[in-house]
């Protein structure tokens, strides 16, 4: 997963929810549970839109 996708989520996740949750990562993925989900779940509609 490249760095330029988890900080366009990352821009994204912020304006909609400002500081509301830690964007804090692990290396399996962010520590945040409900950030963890809204990433995958961005994700699959990004990959969605491209198919």
């Amino acid at each position: 997963m490249s760095e330029s996708i988890r900080s366009s989520f990352e821009r994204f996740y912020h304006s909609v929810h400002g500081d509301k949750h830690s964007m804090t990562r692990s290396h399996l993925g962010y520590q945040d549970e409900v950030v963890d989900r809204a990433f995958f779940f961005w994700l699959a509609g990004r990959e969605g839109a491209r198919a």
